[in-house]
């Protein structure tokens, strides 16, 4: 079973979890290897999902607050290794996990301790180690909060990351990253523009 790791972006602590099982449709970076980039270099073709209500674009647009949260990744049960998507590893951005002990995909209109607000995919090839996909998962995923949360105040907030271990990666095909927005209680709301949706009421 492949194992990820959740990078506490601005904690010092790399926080360890359960894995998931291959997948027959695993994201790939098409027309990109390993080998052309630096070891990531500038941002591929396939950044990921956005939400189909706006969302992140490809400029850096912020930067990370600087909160951070005593958090494991066993608080976020991730369940049995499966191909279905409804675990934590396949959320897409927009998407809500709910209480630590479920860490489903859910609705962000109900309570929920984390936010799935970017994802892409590092170019395939041989592992490039962890502090590679640290630091790259650490610019992008910095260089897309704001454009997710618009004028929204982040205090409240710890920026992670849900990175592929070597033992995913290579057993997995395991290339995604999945930038997390986490609070430390539960939360009701998306944070996606909310400053923005709150001038309008």
């Amino acid at each position: 079973m492949g194992a990820w790791i959740a990078l506490a972006t601005l904690a010092t602590a790399s926080l360890a979890g359960c894995g998931r099982g291959p997948q027959d449709d695993a994201p790939t970076t098409a027309g990109t290897s390993w080998e052309d980039e630096n070891p990531f270099g500038a941002p591929t073709d396939d950044a990921g999902e956005q939400p189909t209500s706006g969302g992140a674009g490809d400029e850096p647009t912020g930067e990370l607050p600087t909160r951070t949260l005593e958090l494991t990744l066993d608080d976020f049960d991730t369940g049995s290794p499966s191909s279905d998507s409804d675990n934590v590893f396949t959320a897409d951005p927009g998407q809500c996990l709910d209480e630590p002990e479920v860490g489903r995909p859910i609705s962000c209109d109900g309570n929920h301790r984390a936010e799935v607000y970017y994802t892409f995919n590092l170019p395939e090839g041989d592992f490039p180690g962890d502090s590679a996909v640290r630091d790259e998962s650490d610019s992008r995923c910095s260089s897309q909060l704001t454009a997710y949360v618009g004028g929204e105040d982040t205090s409240d907030y710890s920026v992670d990351a849900l990175v592929p271990s070597e033992d995913s990666w290579n057993d997995s095909d395991d290339t995604e990253v999945l930038c997390l927005l986490v609070t430390a209680d539960p939360v009701e709301g998306s944070a996606f523009q909310s400053a923005s949706d709150d001038a309008e009421d």
